[in-house]
């Protein structure tokens, strides 16, 4: 929508992300213990798959257009709806509890709002 001058804009933008779930390999845990780190059972590689990662973005932005100078103010809504996905398998043990299970799952960023100026001269 321009103003009055038409050299300012407001744009607002989406995007939606889906992908398939990363492929892992189950884990020797006996071997996983005897090192303190993740072992992978290689003889069932990449036969584990984490559920499908999606994402819901959202971008609203103002730009100026001046003589010597183009200024945007944004703002970034990421991860939008604050979807919780899976990125990898950790090793962490309980040592109050040794029967339970070691292997913690890491999971990507939440809901990141990001404000930015940007400046093109």
């Amino acid at each position: 929508m321009p103003g009055k001058s038409k050299k300012n804009s407001i744009n607002v933008s989406s995007k939606f992300t889906y992908g398939g779930g990363k492929r892992y390999s189950p884990v020797d845990v006996a071997a996983s213990n005897a090192i303190m780190d993740v072992v992978a059972d290689n003889d069932k590689v990449n036969t584990l798959q984490f559920n499908p990662y999606n994402r819901l973005d959202l971008r609203i932005a103002y730009k100026i257009n001046g003589k010597k100078a183009a200024y945007e103010i944004a703002l970034d809504l990421v991860n939008l709806m604050n979807t919780k996905n899976v990125l990898a398998l950790s090793y962490a043990p309980d040592p109050a509890n040794t029967n339970a299970d070691p292997l913690i799952k890491n999971y990507q960023l939440g809901f990141l709002p990001l404000f930015y100026v940007k400046v093109d001269f």
